[in-house]
Formats: structure tokens, C-alpha cells, sequence
């Protein structure tokens, strides 16, 4: 199941690559790069060049005298300058910031990308009896971070859910089965018999009070 989300919280446990965020019965794994800045310029300068393209599809209606413009119509090079503007757009805001993480209400996991504004146009959810294992994959000679994995069921590979320095990563591992153990049994009051009050009869065979 995918569909839109815009998840905003605040960090609370802070790592060197990784930030661990609980809130509103959330458990969330956000990845921190150090390319975190050159991704942003990427997708701040790719917008840029969607406006452009999308004015100068506008443009096309008021320079006939270009040759390119004479051999084919203006409407359609405009249609089609407007759909690679749309295209670019889509490119430049699908996200690149890997998050994932854990609904203790609704026993899910969800895996997703951050834009720049801290919004995923898709988000992938899995349940959880859907999820045998979640399970670190060490670093190895291919890369140098290790990654917090789960086997999904259906699949014939593990999935990534974050990837960063082994130690964040085992910290992440180890909060994050604590977040799907985390139960809160409420135990029920014991019931209060309810008591009259009566006034106290006289014993049998005591002497009355005399005045």
C-alpha cells in the first residue's frame, strides 16, 4: 500500500548518522548524510529549471520568426516543454532522505523518502505479522555503513529499511524491538464492595442504660 504522508516530529535521541524519533506512538528511523547539502542543491537547482522550461513554453507563442519554431507548432513544442517541465518536477521533489519506522497503534512498519520539506510522496507499509525478522547487515567491502534490514514476507530479498554507522545502527536495532515489544498492560482496579451504614443493634441480654 503506498500513498502521501508528511511526517514532521522532533528528534529526540540524536546519533552521528541517524536520528531516532518517538512521538504519538511512533517509532521513527531518519538517515543523516553528509550529502544531505549537495542533495538539496540538486533538487533546489533542478526546480529552477523547471521554471524555466515552464515559462519559456509561453515564450514559444510569441517568437515565430524561429526557425525551429516555423518547422513545428508552437502548441505542440509548448505541450511538450510543459511536460518535461512536470517530469523534472517529479524527478527533483520525489525525496532522497531514507526514513522508516514502526505505528505501535496500527502494528505497521512504513518505509519512505524525504524531500527538502519533509514530505514522502510515497510511502510503503508493511504489516507487522507480515515481517518475519529485522535484522543488521554488517559493513562489508562493497560498503562502508551497516544497515538496519528486515525479510518481508512475499519477498525474495530482504528490504533496507536505514543504513548508517554500525554502532547507530545496533542502537537503532535495539530501540526499535523495544518499540514492537512495547505493550502497556493496564491492570483493572479491584472492585470496592459497597457498604451501609446501620446502626448497631443492642446485644442480647446486656443491661439497658439507665439515666
Amino acid at each position: 500500500m503506498t500513498s502521501a504522508t508528511n511526517i514532521q516530529s522532533q528528534p529526540q535521541h540524536s546519533k552521528a548518522t541517524l536520528d531516532t524519533i518517538e512521538v504519538d506512538g511512533q517509532f521513527i528511523l531518519e538517515e543523516r548524510s553528509k550529502h544531505d547539502a549537495a542533495r538539496l542543491f540538486v533538487e533546489t537547482a533542478l526546480c529552477v529549471i523547471v521554471g524555466v522550461v515552464y515559462l519559456g513554453s509561453f515564450v514559444l507563442f510569441f517568437l515565430p520568426e524561429i526557425q525551429l519554431i516555423n518547422s513545428y507548432p508552437a502548441v505542440s513544442m509548448s505541450v511538450v516543454m510543459v511536460s518535461i517541465a512536470l517530469l523534472l518536477y517529479a524527478f527533483a521533489t520525489r525525496g532522497y532522505k531514507p526514513q522508516a519506522g514502526f505505528d505501535k497503534a496500527k502494528q505497521q512498519f512504513w518505509t519512505c523518502k524525504l524531500n527538502s520539506k519533509g514530505k514522502a510522496r510515497i510511502v510503503t507499509y508493511f504489516s507487522r505479522a507480515d515481517v518475519r525478522s529485522v535484522f543488521i547487515r554488517r559493513p562489508g567491502t562493497a560498503s562502508k555503513d551497516a544497515a538496519l534490514c528486515a525479510w518481508i514476507n512475499g519477498k525474495l530479498r530482504p528490504i533496507t529499511l536505514i543504513r548508517g554507522s554500525l554502532n547507530d545502527v545496533e542502537a537503532a536495532h535495539r530501540e526499535l524491538c523495544e518499540a514492537m515489544h512495547d505493550v502497556k498492560i493496564v491492570t483493572p482496579a479491584k472492585p470496592v464492595l459497597n457498604t451501609s451504614t446501620r446502626t448497631a443493634r443492642p446485644i442480647l441480654g446486656a443491661p439497658a442504660e439507665t439515666a
